[in-house]
């Protein structure tokens, strides 16, 4: 270890993550040994008794670069957003590693192993649900692309995935501890290690073979059309091209594809980008001509997206991101919504509800209520969206055979969230976003194929629609069936299979996530404890 300077080791570790990610590298057997550099480099801070500010120093630019390399193509979207959300997720990814160093000194090295484990699971949950979410880093996403790998996330979700990836790099880093760093023990007397090693990166995976090979569908097949409008979010989306112009292109591409016998026709995220009155929706041109449209056809019903708003009147209950209009009394909050259309129904709207920071919502405004005025200050078109209060699935009291899951965009990462909304019912799954923020990067690309693993999660088939690309239908194995290119026109059209049978992650949700939760705040409180005794560990093998 001291050949090198130590930032090397960081900087390695680093690159190996990226290289493994998808759409970076997509060398995903890499995944099981990028943690060993940066294990080691701890290692030897720890045994040298250097002070603890090294580890956070060295750990900051490990994971500096990790999100630099991986989710460097938010700059498209946002230059001050791509570094922000880099800084700031790299310092706090760093902390679970710094406090994994921080109860190895104080409690032991058996402990410290234990704490590496717990404290990044915890980690990975708690970041789902913060002011601060961004989970789009978390370690089980990297089997994305191989869904083959991971079908056992329908018990585990992607903190399964997470838990095996770090377990098989903590076994790897004690093997090439003893074997060129510490001891230097000949790998022959590491047989056991050796072996534990194979069983623990072999078992998972013909597990996961013999459940994707044998899973077969129930035939319950839905008739779905998703259109692909191709409508530049930049240039003509939001101004360039007129509401009626924007129709005009999404039912043409519909009419390729949709008769008598189609169930759904998906459009994409703020498909009606003018913002409509949900006050009075129903006299709504887009909304009046979609229910025109829908009226041809006997089972069809409509889900896309749109951006809206809703005025709150002196009386009546304000939501906590209800904003003043300027008029006496009168508020309003504006949302990004998905909604459904059907001939005879009246229209059912979703709020989303994971909001994308800076964009979407203005973190800790509950505690700090002056940051919501300083972003409208600062630029900010309308402070932090309303959102729902608690999923909801779209339904039809005329046609129940299916019920939908209307996730939008930035949720579709989040799988409890997502399995929370198939717990109440719904046997389709359908995601709608914009991805062409991003340009032609590893962004949305990184994007869809998050998707096949909420459909592993809760054996959903899935419907997606993006504006821009790439839209795409995922079977409940979480193979991609038929897929978009990306910026162009297209429709396509499938028979998916709806699934009313629920996952053992659908019920019971992340409880490796917030098991961890539970271990790591007794760790810390220990670690704690004996930091204020004045008290280090004895350094102890394992």
């Amino acid at each position: 270890m001291q050949r090198l300077p130590l930032i090397v080791y960081a900087t390695l570790g680093a690159l190996l993550l990226a290289l493994a990610w998808p759409f970076i590298g997509s060398l995903w057997p890499f995944i099981f040994i990028a943690w060993v550099p940066m294990l080691l480099l701890e290692d030897h801070i720890y045994r040298k008794a250097y002070r603890p500010r090294k580890v956070f120093f060295l750990a900051y630019w490990h994971f500096l670069l990790f999100n630099l390399l991986t989710t460097w193509w938010i700059y498209f979207a946002s230059g001050g957003g791509m570094v922000m959300a880099v800084m700031v997720n790299a310092l706090l990814m760093t902390f679970p590693f710094f406090f994994f160093h921080l109860t190895k000194r104080r409690l032991g090295i058996r402990e410290g192993l234990l704490s590496f484990f717990v404290y990044w699971l915890a980690f990975e949950y708690l970041h789902y649900y913060w002011e601060l979410s961004w989970p789009w880093l978390s370690m089980g996403n990297v089997f994305s692309l191989q869904p083959y790998l991971v079908q056992w996330y329908e018990y585990s979700g992607v903190s399964g995935g997470s838990l095996w990836v770090l377990l098989v790099n903590m076994i790897v880093f004690v093997i090439v501890r003893d074997a060129f760093w510490l001891s230097k023990r000949p790998l022959k007397q590491q047989q056991f290690r050796l072996f534990s090693l194979t069983v623990v990166i072999a078992i998972p995976v013909l597990i996961s073979l013999k459940m994707y090979f044998s899973y077969t569908e129930t035939e319950n097949p839905v008739q779905v059309v998703i259109a692909q409008p191709n409508i530049d979010p930049y240039r003509d989306k939001f101004g360039g091209k007129t509401m009626n112009e924007q129709l005009d292109i999404f039912f043409a591409l519909a009419d390729q594809y949709v008769n008598e016998k189609t169930d759904y026709l998906v459009g994409p995220e703020t498909q009606l980008s003018y913002s409509v009155m949900e006050n009075k929706i129903e006299s709504n041109p887009a909304i009046v001509r979609m229910r025109e449209y829908v009226a041809e056809f006997p089972r069809l019903k409509i889900v896309s997206g749109m951006s809206s708003h809703r005025f709150y009147f002196e009386g009546e209950s304000l939501s906590p991101t209800a904003k003043p209009t300027g008029e006496p009394g009168v508020y309003y909050d504006h949302y990004n919504a998905s909604f459904q259309v059907l001939k005879d129904e009246p229209l059912q709207i979703y709020h989303k509800m994971k909001l994308v920071l800076g964009v979407e919502k203005v973190p800790f405004t509950q505690w700090f209520p002056f940051l919501e005025k300083w972003a409208l200050q600062m630029g900010g078109s309308s402070g932090s969206m309303g959102s729902e209060k608690e999923p909801m699935v779209f339904h039809s009291d005329v046609d129940p055979r299916h019920v939908v899951v209307p996730a939008i965009c930035y949720e579709s990462i989040y799988g409890e969230h997502i399995a929370s909304f198939v717990a109440k019912g719904a046997d389709l799954i359908f995601i709608i976003t914009n991805d062409g923020w991003w340009e032609n990067t590893p962004g949305y690309l990184q994007h869809m194929s998050y998707a096949r693993l909420r459909a592993i999660e809760n054996r959903r088939s899935i419907a997606r629609c993006a504006n821009t690309g790439i839209s795409c239908f995922i079977n409940q194995r979480g193979d991609v069936l038929q897929q978009t290119s990306w910026w162009e026109p297209a429709v396509i059209s499938a028979s998916i299979n709806a699934n009313t049978e629920q996952t053992w992650f659908t019920r019971m949700g992340d409880v490796y996530g917030r098991s961890s939760m539970f271990v790591a705040m007794m760790l810390l409180l220990l670690t704690i404890a004996r930091w204020l005794q004045g008290k280090n560990a004895m350094k102890k093998e394992v």
